[in-house]
């Protein structure tokens, strides 16, 4: 909100300060500089909550709905494909044991590491 209101207050201001140096040329410059500058706040305020945020047709900044759905039907997939090996007896990549425990904290890490 500050960010918005010193904008304003800026906008409002500045053809007073350059009035006087470019004169008619003012409402031209501070046209397109008002273009610039309210834009800049827009993708800011768009950026800031991009769970929220909507394009002009009222769909979602971010498409989530249609990712979730992309992640699900691969990982359906994967699935079936990881039963389907299993029923042909294919290789497929296991998870294996873990050949060494992870250290709880950074002194067994330093340990760990000064042994090896």
């Amino acid at each position: 909100r500050h960010t918005s209101r010193f904008l304003i207050f800026y906008a409002s201001t500045l053809p007073l300060a350059i009035v006087g140096a470019l004169g008619w040329a003012t409402v031209p410059v501070m046209a397109t500089l008002c273009w610039a500058l309210f834009g800049i706040l827009e993708i800011g305020n768009l950026i800031e909550e991009p769970f929220t945020a909507y394009e002009s047709q009222r769909r979602p900044l971010l498409p989530l709905t249609e990712v979730c759905r992309t992640i699900r039907r691969d990982v359906r997939a994967i699935a079936q494909y990881a039963a389907l090996a299993q029923n042909y007896s294919t290789p497929t990549i296991a998870r294996g044991e873990p050949t060494f425990e992870l250290p709880d904290g950074f002194r067994q890490l330093r340990a760990v590491l000064a042994t090896s």
